[in-house]
């Protein structure tokens, strides 16, 4: 995949998250629509395009809506390769495998996080963890669900 395209995609995703997305807010929680695309470009694109998309949406967000800079680049990175290693063992064609990959993305995500939070002391409690991780993978699923097949339909199959 190009590389402006796919600069391109981080500031339309990077623009919807920081908006659009607020008003579909469960509980204080958005779905974190850079994890969703990260999958979609595991099933779909090469290493290459993955990992630059991973770094620049990192970046992006690191910059923009972080207090600490590097750990959303460390985080996507590391969540985008791990299902990168994932994605070989499922099926392209069903709508639940992307459910299963966003759903740990998510898992992992938000454990790694947590794990960072706790190491600088600013930690929240392991209830409200789960309560926030049980939410975000509602609307991630849910958000994939919509955004997979929107892509397969509409983007891949024209390819």
């Amino acid at each position: 995949m190009k590389i402006k395209i796919i600069l391109f995609l981080n500031l339309i995703i990077f623009f919807l998250q920081s908006t659009v997305i607020q008003h579909f807010r469960i509980a204080d929680i958005i779905p974190n629509l850079n994890l969703i695309v990260i999958v979609i470009f595991v099933i779909y694109f090469d290493i290459r395009s993955i990992v630059i998309y991973s770094v620049t949406a990192g970046l992006l967000q690191d910059l923009f809506l972080s207090p600490y800079i590097g750990i959303n680049i460390f985080l996507y990175l590391i969540v985008a390769l791990t299902i990168t290693n994932l994605e070989s063992v499922f099926n392209k064609v069903s709508v639940i495998s992307p459910a299963f990959l966003i759903s740990v993305a998510t898992v992992m995500y938000n454990s790694i996080f947590f794990i960072f939070l706790s190491i600088m002391n600013l930690s929240y409690g392991i209830y409200e963890f789960f309560n926030i991780l049980i939410i975000e993978i509602v609307l991630n699923v849910i958000w994939m669900i919509i955004i997979y097949k929107f892509v397969k339909t509409k983007l891949i199959e024209r390819w």
